[in-house]
């Protein structure tokens, strides 16, 4: 029994996951063949697998969409596969209106320039300066700023297509702390709590300067993202949920797959585990 492990060597932490999902699946006697994503593009290295995997899972990049497209090319079918909805920030936010949820206010770059939105308007949807413009693909806060002025919003704005970033517009919530809570088939299986110091962003730093802890998440707060991980098709899925300093709390975004190395640490808990059961018990594709 094998495990066709697709990462992606540029992801942040990559390693660590590898290294816990390894793990995992010697004790449960599956064999892990990790791949670079990079060779995924390789037809004869591909087809080499063809005999061998029996599950597949991803880390990070490429899109499962561009993953079953090789695999089909290869004639690669031993997999049970199901279409799988990976959200970016934009669709999420989405999502959260058509399910009537409040969620953190989000325009995409490619929203921003299909409908040649003025930058005024961005900044009234999201409810007035400071606002965050976050570029994307990026981990531990790098490329996230806050901005208070339309001529510094002007300014970050062209520096960024010029460099040709992917970029999105996010409403600015201040909040305490950050909470990472991890989903494997719709089900918590663990978070912790990052928490805000005096830095905006709550996950910025090294571990040097990051302050966490274990954290015990309110039936309230359960109840919120269990109504929206039902409704998106994702198997395995670090939602990150915003603690205001008005004692409120937002979902900011959907990680799917996630960086669960900091949560298993903390807690104990074999998140990795938890991911090769499922993939085992359902032969699911993620």
């Amino acid at each position: 029994m094998k495990l066709l492990l697709v990462y992606n060597p540029t992801t942040y932490g990559y390693q660590d996951r590898l290294d816990l999902y390894e793990k995992a699946a010697e004790e449960r006697g599956v064999q892990m063949v990790p791949i670079s994503f990079f060779d995924f593009n390789d037809s004869l290295k591909i087809k080499t697998l063809n005999s061998s995997p029996h599950y597949l899972t991803r880390l990070g990049y490429p899109s499962r969409h561009k993953l079953i497209e090789i695999l089909n090319e290869n004639s690669i079918s031993e997999f049970d596969s199901f279409f799988d909805f990976f959200s970016c920030d934009s669709s999420f936010d989405y999502n959260l209106k058509r399910l009537g949820i409040n969620g953190l206010k989000t325009i995409s770059k490619k929203l921003f320039k299909s409908y040649h939105l003025c930058l005024k308007s961005v900044v009234e949807y999201l409810g007035g300066f400071p606002i965050i413009i976050k570029r994307t693909g990026l981990s531990k806060g790098e490329g996230v700023f806050k901005v208070d002025s339309l001529d510094q919003l002007e300014h970050m704005v062209n520096l960024f297509d010029v460099e040709n970033y992917n970029y999105s517009f996010k409403e600015f919530y201040p909040h305490h702390s950050q909470g990472r809570y991890i989903t494997v088939d719709k089900e918590f299986v663990g978070g912790h709590l990052n928490i805000v110091g005096e830095d905006f962003r709550s996950n910025v730093g090294d571990n040097s300067i990051r302050k966490r802890q274990n954290y015990e998440f309110d039936q309230e707060v359960k109840d919120y993202v269990k109504v929206i991980d039902s409704q998106l098709v994702s198997n395995f899925s670090g939602y990150d949920i915003l603690f205001g300093n008005d004692d409120t709390f937002l979902a900011c975004e959907k990680n799917a797959p996630c960086n669960f190395v900091m949560t298993q640490k903390m807690t104990g808990i074999d998140i990795a585990g938890s991911l090769l059961d499922s993939l085992i018990s359902k032969k699911k594709m993620l």
